[in-house]
């Protein structure tokens, strides 16, 4: 399973929400943008986010590679796919504000747009080294600010295909809210204001492709933008 317990990180900033993701044991995380457009300001019409899953849920709930657990349960752990039998020895961590100190990674990514007014904040790469002398990349991220500073977060995990991704539901008090959802045949996990019966906002979503875990950070974000947002993250990574 994969290792690395680390809410604020992974979602960035849902604030109060006591999720934790098991997302890569071992893995320390971490000029010229020639890059997403701004997207229209208009809102996109709100998506099927898929099914709530309760704040007091007492058993663990599969749904696909992702397992919902409650809250303080113990989270199952797994690393970063390694060549057989090898050893991580050493992360090594690059960060930079151009995309194109990047874009060699096969674990790139650029999104097609963005919301009007945000512009790239920096980027960051982490390449673990096995003790067969290999070195593969195994985490990056890209981040955006809008016109008051309010982040948007891509991040790419790598992972092996067998793994599964442990989530701790968000407890009532948290004001936040987790729901299983189908976007193009992949699984994906929206974070939304629990508040929110019909869904307009969200804070952020994790996707499960083939060979990564692809999240997005967006707090307050409109739905209907998120969920595109989290098509294309699924195309391109999947």
């Amino acid at each position: 399973m994969l290792a690395v317990s680390r809410y604020r990180k992974l979602v960035g900033a849902l604030a109060g929400a006591a999720l934790v993701a098991v997302v890569g044991g071992g893995l320390v995380l971490l000029g010229e943008v020639r890059g997403p457009t701004s997207a229209p300001a208009a809102t996109v019409a709100a998506p099927e986010l898929g099914e709530l899953v309760p704040p007091d849920l007492a058993e663990p709930r599969v749904f696909g590679r992702f397992r919902v657990v409650p809250a303080g349960l113990a989270l199952e752990r797994c690393g970063p796919p390694a060549p057989e039998g090898a050893v991580a020895l050493a992360t090594r961590r690059v960060s930079g504000h151009s995309l194109d100190l990047f874009r060699e990674s096969k674990l790139f990514f650029e999104p097609r747009s963005v919301p009007a007014g945000y512009t790239l904040r920096s980027a960051e790469l982490v390449t673990t080294t096995w003790d067969d002398r290999t070195a593969s990349d195994t985490f990056f991220a890209v981040e955006y600010a809008g016109p008051a500073g309010q982040p948007l977060r891509f991040e790419m995990i790598s992972m092996p295909r067998a793994c599964q991704v442990d989530v701790e539901v968000p407890p009532a008090e948290s004001g936040q809210a987790v729901t299983l959802a189908r976007v193009d045949g992949f699984k994906a996990l929206f974070f939304v204001p629990a508040g929110d019966a019909h869904r307009h906002t969200a804070s952020g979503a994790w996707v499960l492709t083939d060979r990564m875990l692809a999240t997005v950070s967006a707090p307050g974000i409109d739905a209907g933008e998120l969920y595109e947002m989290v098509r294309f993250v699924a195309a391109a990574c999947g």
